[in-house]
């Protein structure tokens, strides 16, 4: 296979991983919607460490990497329900 050929294969994961990366931010926006509402704070560190737990019995060899990404998407997360929790305020 080409260079090529194999950089149009990521172009198109790209686009399917920001596809979902935006439908878990929107996801992230109910579930600050939420806890706005049910006065929870934004952290739930038990939920995360079971989330990383998940995500890493989920991908074998590759699990430090996605350890490190799923890192980035859960401060994201965070990042992103704090922003709507204090413009709710």
């Amino acid at each position: 296979m080409e260079i090529k050929d194999l950089r149009e294969m990521i172009d198109s994961l790209d686009r399917e991983i920001v596809e979902l990366l935006v439908k878990r931010m929107n996801v992230s926006a109910e579930i600050a919607a939420y806890k706005i509402k049910n006065n929870m704070p934004v952290l739930d560190k038990s939920r995360e460490e079971a989330l990383l737990e998940k995500i890493a019995s989920l991908s074998g060899d590759m699990s430090g990497y996605t350890h490190e990404i799923y890192l980035e998407i859960l401060k994201q997360s965070r990042a992103y329900q704090n922003k709507l929790i204090s413009e709710k305020k």
